[in-house]
């Protein structure tokens, strides 16, 4: 993975040629941070960096499951940077993850599975009609609803 030494931590001169290559383009560190060996040193190169935000699940596969340590970086965060959860929000459990973390923004796919329309296929190539993985809008409703937004 780009920018990771193999003993988990962040290859901070990596980064910061990425960084330096996009001026001006505001940057959010992705969920890499999520396997770093050191979440509170890891956050705070990050800041270092100069990111706007990180989107992490709190080291866990899904955020609901990170949540203790997502509040632990908001809190160390102050105004420095945004921290976004991500990975398993939806609209049943994000008025929850706002309440437990303190977070003000979220990431979520609002996801849902529609069956193939297509007429033909291939057996051969089953694994690639199987249908479309869409963006859904009664789900970002619902999302903005839990919020309080809409």
């Amino acid at each position: 993975m780009v920018g990771f030494a193999r003993s988990g931590e962040l290859s901070l001169a990596e980064f910061s040629a990425v960084i330096e290559a996009a001026p001006g383009v505001l940057v959010t560190f992705h969920r890499a941070f999520d396997i770093t060996r050191d979440p509170r040193r890891a956050f705070e190169d990050i800041v270092a960096l100069g990111c706007e935000r990180i989107l992490t699940s709190g080291q866990q596969p899904t955020a609901t499951g990170g949540a203790a340590l997502i509040r632990g970086l908001i809190e160390q965060a102050g105004n420095r940077i945004v921290v976004m959860p991500g990975a398993g929000i939806d609209s049943t459990n994000v008025g929850a993850l706002r309440a437990t973390t303190g977070a003000m923004e979220f990431h979520a796919s609002a996801k849902r599975a529609l069956a193939s329309g297509m007429r033909h296929g291939n057996s051969a190539l089953a694994h690639m009609q199987t249908g479309d993985i869409r963006s859904d809008g009664a789900e970002i409703g619902r999302l903005l609803a839990a919020l309080a937004c809409a």
